[in-house]
């Protein structure tokens, strides 16, 4: 059975609302403190197609991902980090 609310009016929206406030909602970062991250974590803060990512990389916009092993790449938080912090400055 779906646990979805069904409302049929204005006052039933506005307790549905309130309690929804009343819960603890914890909002994780998308990227660590330190360590490597994978593509889907970096797609999170630096939000266009993969595509585009890889296009950025190549033309020197977006720093390279480091290669792990022969098939995992993944990119130095701390890279990134300074990356995002350098854009929000341009802005």
């Amino acid at each position: 059975m779906s646990k979805v609310a069904k409302i049929s009016n204005f006052q039933e929206l506005s307790h549905y609302i309130n309690k929804m406030n009343d819960r603890k909602i914890v909002i994780s970062s998308p990227l660590p403190s330190t360590g490597y991250v994978r593509l889907p974590q970096v797609l999170a803060v630096y939000p266009v197609s993969r595509s585009k990512l890889y296009s950025d990389i190549k033309i020197g916009k977006f720093p390279a991902p480091t290669k792990l092993s022969e098939r995992i790449s993944a990119w130095k938080v701390e890279t990134l980090l300074s990356f995002l912090s350098q854009q929000g400055e341009q802005k």
